[in-house]
């Protein structure tokens, strides 16, 4: 009896010591975005005939978004969301963050000229859809606006 309670002994050290210390690799949740700072979410929105392509955008939350605004009509256009909590990174060819590219309430924007081409980096702090449309006037009432759905 001695030996089998030592053979058993002998076993149950041998399987622990196999399986006791080794090492898990942390895995970052695939859902929380936030854990890959790499990740980046690069969009591109062309005017044309007075309207946005896509009209429908999407990004993910706490993820860097660079949104580049190419304008392809005889006319200036700009781009700019309301009321968007966001931590800007880059306002682009715009001199200082509040002239066009993010206001103390919450709007960003992007501005280019006929032919002209302007970028707007930024991270989306909280998940939604905002609607997004150029304010030059009349622009936004004869349907130049879409949505930005974040994830």
């Amino acid at each position: 009896m001695a030996r089998f309670a030592l053979g058993i002994a002998i076993v149950a050290a041998l399987f622990g010591a196999g399986c006791g210390d080794v090492a898990v690799p942390d895995h970052p949740d695939p859902l929380d975005h936030r854990a890959d700072q790499s990740a980046r979410d690069e969009l591109r929105l062309v005017t044309t005939d007075a309207k946005f392509a896509p009209a429908k955008l999407t990004a993910r939350t706490g993820v860097t978004t660079v949104l580049t605004l190419e304008n392809n009509d005889d006319i200036e256009h700009d781009f700019q969301i309301d009321d968007i909590d966001v931590e800007l990174m880059d306002w682009g060819d715009n001199e200082d963050p509040h002239d066009g590219g993010h206001s103390a309430d919450g709007d960003i924007s992007v501005h280019a000229g006929s032919g002209q081409s302007d970028s707007i980096t930024f991270v989306v702090n909280e998940p939604g859809m905002y609607e997004f449309y150029c304010t030059i006037a009349g622009h936004k009432e004869s349907g130049m606006a879409g949505t930005l759905h974040v994830e």
